[in-house]
């Protein structure tokens, strides 16, 4: 990104030229305007150290008349890749803290391809940084043929078509002050960005999972969700601008209930973007879920007493029990006296008796059989 800021303190190791007595510039200096006409007018507040360090690399500072604009440089700052690199140590590459930090360290302004080697070189080893400049070279060898017919990347400020040696630094242009002065502006964009699209484009270690298997889960967040799926978008589909088609079609369709119904609330004519997904999940769900709750409560307790299974423990079916009644004739269990196997011997001794027994025993014996 190119800075219109001002660059108001002369770099480390040269002096104010408004302190010295002198108009001439020091050896080497950037004081001095395209046509060589003088040093640069400077305000009053030019004499003091800004108290906020600048991160970024390369700040375009305007000319005399402020129709030309011309670069200064400085290296990366130590401290920022310090603070990287600790991010990176403590939560991890896949970390959206560690990410939205690079981003937004190199995203401050143009950053050139010498600084981008300094910088990745600290966050990978050796092997991991073989193969993120190979992926590097790869994509910016696929931009060049459209840089060189931008009009303003087709050549560099000395009139030379642009090459693949300037992107990547090499060759001529390895030292960083002359990538800052002579590759344009716009195509140190371009090289930083592919420079972050190779580095996160290294796929982690362990298995892949496809991004058309990525699922919401019932209790997680949208934005959480959209987050896990940008992911293994960005390391399964290399043509960046089909990225964010695929990221918003895959955001809904593996949606869970609430987000889509959600979703669903947006007028379809033109189809909604990730954006408005993210925001409307963010202001219904929290609403689809309360009237949820208050649906449960509402349910009659009877249902749900018929729906659950018994709290207590299972009534068994209580076992056969022979009859314990004892036999009058033998005074034995488990038999009536008409099964008696004296039966037989107290019928004939009735008879000979006449029927001796009585009605008493009679209507007894017949208590039994009954």
């Amino acid at each position: 990104m190119t800075s219109s800021a001002v660059q108001t303190t002369p770099p480390p190791g040269r002096r104010d030229s408004s302190t010295s007595g002198s108009h001439a510039p020091p050896p080497g200096s950037h004081g001095l305007g395209p046509e060589g006409a003088g040093p640069e007018p400077e305000s009053s507040q030019s004499h003091r150290p800004s108290p906020i360090p600048s991160l970024a690399p390369v700040v375009y500072k305007h000319s005399r008349g402020g129709h030309q604009v011309r670069p200064v440089y400085h290296p990366f700052p130590q401290s920022a890749i310090k603070d990287l690199c600790k991010a990176h140590k403590d939560y991890g590459r896949e970390s959206p803290y560690f990410r939205g930090l690079l981003r937004s360290d190199l995203n401050v302004a143009a950053v050139t391809p010498a600084d981008l080697r300094q910088l990745f070189s600290c966050l990978m080893n050796s092997t991991e940084f073989q193969l993120w400049e190979s992926a590097w070279r790869r994509l910016l060898s696929d931009a060049l043929p459209s840089l060189l017919v931008d009009p303003e990347t087709t050549v560099d400020e000395e009139g030379n078509a642009l090459t693949l040696d300037h992107l990547m630094g090499e060759g001529r242009w390895t030292a960083p002050v002359d990538q800052a002065n002579i590759i344009p502006p716009k195509a140190l964009d371009i090289v930083r960005d592919h420079a972050m699209t190779a580095f996160f484009g290294m796929a982690p270690d362990g298995p892949k999972t496809s991004y058309f298997k990525i699922f919401q889960e019932q209790e997680e967040s949208f934005t959480a969700f959209v987050e896990r799926l940008t992911r293994a978008v960005e390391l399964q589909i290399p043509d960046v601008s089909a990225r964010r088609g695929i990221l918003r079609e895959m955001a809904f369709n593996n949606a869970n209930s609430l987000c889509r119904t959600a979703i669903l609330s947006l007028p379809l004519d033109p189809p909604p973007t990730l954006a408005e997904m993210l925001r409307v999940c963010q202001i219904e769900v929290p609403l689809l879920q309360t009237g949820e709750t208050s649906q449960q409560k509402k349910t009659p307790k009877v249902a749900t007493a018929t729906t659950q299974p018994p709290s207590g423990p299972t009534p068994q079916r209580r076992p056969y029990v022979p009859n314990r009644q004892r036999c009058y004739l033998c005074g034995d269990v488990g038999h009536w006296a008409t099964q008696c196997h004296l039966k037989k011997d107290f019928d004939n001794f009735k008879n000979k008796k006449g029927g001796g027994g009585g009605e008493g025993q009679a209507g007894q014996t017949d208590n039994q059989k009954n």
